[in-house]
């Protein structure tokens, strides 16, 4: 006869387990819902531009070239590359350190390509990133 054995009836450590593994499921699955789980999760939803939308669109030439600058390189030479964004998106908590909150200064540019929207990251003097997106920018009311 095969032995059975109910989780009511589970050693007090298997139990612990599951429910351990049960609350970071639900956890993971509920990411960027909850916002005290994963505070910078909706980064790409809050997309509604804040300044006056210009129709320059980048070649891909451009976006190659960005493709090799360096992370914490100088803002200024990355803006005279990249010129006018399409629009300027609002302020992103980049980090917190001793000094308090970073903020950072994200701009949206059309590319010519696939995907279409290049976001740059800049926060203070210095160039952090860039990410790509084929969701376009809200416009702001």
């Amino acid at each position: 006869m095969e032995e059975t054995t109910s989780i009511g009836t589970a050693p007090l450590w298997f139990r612990g387990c599951l429910s351990l593994i049960a609350c970071g499921m639900a956890a993971y699955l509920c990411r960027g819902q909850i916002p005290f789980l994963h505070s910078t999760a909706n980064v790409n939803l809050n997309r509604r531009c804040e300044t006056a939308v210009h129709d320059r669109v980048l070649p891909d030439t451009v976006v190659a070239r960005l493709q090799s600058v360096p992370n914490s390189s100088p803002r200024a030479p990355v803006e005279s590359l990249l010129g006018e964004p399409y629009c300027r998106l609002p302020n992103l908590a980049t980090r917190v350190d001793r000094l308090g909150e970073r903020l950072g200064e994200r701009y949206l540019y059309q590319q010519a390509g696939e995907p279409h929207w290049l976001i740059v990251l800049y926060e203070g003097g210095q160039y952090v990133g860039f990410s790509v997106s084929s969701q376009p920018p809200l416009r702001s009311k």
